[in-house]
């Protein structure tokens, strides 16, 4: 049942990544307090700098 509104469309491939599902780019079956430490981890990975996918993005923009 997707009953949970995303308040954070930022979110939703991160979401569809754990296997959440996702309909209308609004609803999933993810309870908000999941979505709160998916987005904690997102913002910790990023300034800590552990999530490979963001890493060459912030080499990139360190050498401009």
């Amino acid at each position: 049942m997707l009953k949970h509104y995303i308040e954070n469309k930022d979110l939703i491939p991160d979401l569809l990544d754990y296997g959440w599902m996702i309909r209308n780019e609004s609803w999933t079956d993810c309870p908000p307090s999941i979505q709160k430490k998916i987005e904690d981890d997102q913002l910790k990975s990023y300034f800590i700098g552990n999530n490979p996918k963001l890493h060459a993005k912030n080499q990139e923009a360190l050498r401009k």
